[in-house]
């Protein structure tokens, strides 16, 4: 029942099915087209003798205008380059083809024309699909193009950084030596302070001592 599900009611979840759709499409007109234009290159002559006369213009312009289209946009068409583009002479063409030409050699009935003007229309509006050289044209075009940026030289400059505030902490002496210089001033200070006191507290004894001997001989010298 699923196969049977998926058959009559088809539900298309990606968009290749589209694509290769629209390819067959394209293929399919604009081959049919161009075969219509060549046949108008082969026997231009009999053609130009019967075109219709758009604008005053006389049949051979309009003619080599209908074999432009024909040719050129339907191989356009076939392959989808510039495919919106392209449509539109040949949507142009097939209207002119429909509602201006009456003549047998050029069109049997206007049901052709008719069709292709219709198509063509529902092309324009699908567009051509994934299978197109605008895809190839479009992909090219919006390549992105690679700048330096104001970070990414910021971040340049900024990584040696660590390796400066390595050395800095590995030889203060060297990077501060006005430091360097006045530790060893504050403790020259501070032996010569230490030096001056023992000197002192050296000389205090002595004075003691000489005090105290000076005291013992005049009690000897009374006892005697």
């Amino acid at each position: 029942m699923s196969g049977m599900n998926r058959f009559l009611f088809p539900q298309y979840t990606s968009a290749n099915s589209y694509s290769w759709l629209l390819l067959f499409l394209r293929v399919f007109f604009g081959g049919m087209l161009m075969y219509h234009g060549v046949e108008k290159i082969i026997h231009f002559k009999e053609y130009e003798q019967h075109f219709v006369d758009f604008l005053s213009l006389g049949p051979k312009i309009p003619l080599i205008l209908s074999i432009c289209a024909e040719v050129g946009c339907a191989f356009a068409c076939a392959i989808g380059l510039l495919f919106r583009l392209i449509t539109i002479p040949l949507m142009f063409n097939m209207l002119v083809a429909t509602f201006g030409v009456g003549h047998p050699l050029i069109y049997q009935h206007m049901e052709l024309p008719l069709i292709y003007l219709v198509m063509f229309c529902v092309l324009f509006i699908t567009g051509p699909g994934k299978f197109a050289v605008d895809n190839l044209l479009a992909s090219f075009f919006s390549k992105p193009i690679k700048k330096t940026t104001p970070d990414s030289t910021q971040t340049t400059t900024k990584a040696p950084s660590p390796k400066l505030d390595s050395t800095v902490t590995e030889t203060p002496a060297e990077t501060n030596p006005n430091a360097s210089s006045g530790s060893m001033a504050s403790g020259a200070a501070a032996v010569g302070t230490a030096t001056v006191v023992a000197n002192a507290v050296a000389r205090d004894t002595i004075e003691s001592a000489s005090a105290a001997n000076s005291t013992t001989a005049g009690e000897g010298e009374e006892n005697g």
